[in-house]
């Protein structure tokens, strides 16, 4: 098995690694369906939280006429940006989101991930993952 992690360059032993929670941030175009779009991500790490919203030009390359055509996505997303740029604490902050912007925006449960990355490099590489890689173009 330590073959195995040696080849994929991973650590068997997990040393130095901190468990880091994250929730993503979800876009309900349409309630009724629970049909939602990823649109962010809310790191907590060490009593502070860090953030990774769509950006207006992002929100542009969504392939959706219906967010498009719409500002409720952008106006949501500025008004959340303005509210997190607070750093409260992260239950407050999950409370608070579902509150505020019930029906519109809501988070994922809660998820895990163990790594070494500076917190606002990790918030980055999260937003790419579950986020970012659809605004990829592929090379022709």
């Amino acid at each position: 098995m330590e073959d195995f992690f040696k080849k994929h360059n991973f650590n068997s032993k997990q040393e130095n690694k901190r468990n880091r929670r994250f929730h993503i941030v979800r876009y309900f175009p349409k309630i009724q369906t629970y049909e939602f779009i990823n649109v962010g991500i809310i790191l907590y790490d060490k009593n502070e939280v860090f953030y990774r919203l769509l950006q207006s030009e992002e929100i542009s390359k969504l392939h959706c006429p219906s967010l498009i055509e719409s500002k409720v996505l952008r106006n949501s997303l500025d008004s959340l940006d303005k509210y997190m740029q607070k750093q409260q604490e992260l239950n407050t902050v999950l409370e608070d989101v579902s509150k505020r912007y019930k029906n519109i925006l809501d988070t994922s449960f809660q998820l895990v991930y163990a790594g070494n990355e500076e917190p606002m490099a990790l918030t980055d590489k999260l937003f790419y993952d579950y986020i970012g890689y659809k605004f990829d173009s592929e090379e022709k």
